[in-house]
Formats: structure tokens, sequence, C-alpha cells
């Protein structure tokens, strides 16, 4: 059973898992969203999953959107390590994607 969970398509999902009846304490279970997705800067993953976990402990949107509003500020103030900062992927040449495409990587080359 997933209580609270967000359902965002087919294969995106997150929620707190529960698998029995007695368990206490949840899981965090996230499928394809971007706290499991490889292709975004650890910083990414890890602001959007404490995000959806002080939602989901909370109930507050308050509290997420001051979360945030921290994360957003440390990493203005330079205060956030530039390893959390850093994606990497292979990069297939200009050739290798549509034309037009928002590719990151193609956006810095």
């Amino acid at each position: 059973i997933y209580l609270p969970c967000v359902l965002q398509t087919k294969k995106r999902y997150v929620g707190f898992m529960y698998e029995t009846q007695d368990q206490i304490q949840p899981v965090y279970d996230a499928k394809g969203i971007e706290t499991v997705r490889r292709d975004a800067c650890s910083a990414v993953s890890k602001i959007l999953e404490r995000s959806i976990k002080v939602l989901f402990s909370t109930h507050d949107l308050s509290r997420v959107k001051q979360y945030v509003t921290r994360q957003l500020h440390k990493l203005l103030e330079g205060k956030v390590s530039i390893i959390d900062l850093i994606f990497a992927k292979e990069y297939r040449g200009s050739a290798g994607y549509k034309p037009g495409a928002c590719i990151p990587s193609l956006e810095i080359a």
C-alpha cells in the first residue's frame, strides 16, 4: 500500500510504501521520477526527494516552500558542493540529436 503517493504517469510514481499491516515506518519508494533518474545533477535528486518527504510527512506546502527556498539560498551563496551540480551523460555529437532538441549536453557543446 502506498500512502501518501503521487502517480504522475504509468511508470512514474512516488510514495511511502507499507508492505505489512503492522509496519509502523513506511519505506520511501520512487520509480521513474527525477529522484531516481541519472540524467540530472544530484542536487536535483536530493532536493526533490527531501521535498517529497517533507510534504508526505507534514502535509504542509509552506514547509516544502521553506525547505526549497533554503536550498536555493545555499545554492546562490555557493554553500553547495560543486560535485552536487555536475551531471554526466554521454554526448553523441550534434548529429546524434533531433534538430531543435533541448538537451543540456548539446546546449553546452
